[in-house]
């Protein structure tokens, strides 16, 4: 159940040009994680031939502090075997592939752990 879905302030989309937002705002939220879930676990999400993508909304202070690992994550990408995430509200997790968990609050301090440890 929706409480409210509205088109985001922009012009309607044109040919080539990226698809409107749409904000919704789920009344329940098991329905929200379902969503949500569905959205990560499957192939992509189409809409009458268009792919579509689902992102939650973040507030300002939320998205900077994720933003800030965005460094870090570039430097993880290049490295194999590793996986990483970014949980809510920003901590970085990061398992190497011999399987060590680790999370970090502090972008610098995940840069000096990944070029220390897991960089050839």
């Amino acid at each position: 159940m929706l409480d409210r879905a509205h088109r985001g302030l922009q012009r309607p989309a044109q040919n080539g040009d990226p698809p409107r937002v749409i904000v919704v705002k789920f009344h329940y939220f098991q329905e929200r994680a379902e969503v949500f879930k569905t959205a990560a676990n499957s192939s992509p999400l189409k809409l009458q031939g268009r792919r579509i993508s689902i992102f939650p909304d973040y507030t300002a202070d939320v998205a900077k502090k994720r933003a800030a690992f965005n460094e870090a994550k570039q430097l993880l990408r290049s490295c194999a075997g590793v996986k990483f995430g970014v949980l809510f509200p920003a901590v970085l997790r990061v398992t190497s592939a011999t399987g060590q968990d680790n999370r970090f609050t502090d972008p610098s301090t995940t840069i000096d752990f990944i070029k220390n440890n897991l960089q050839p």
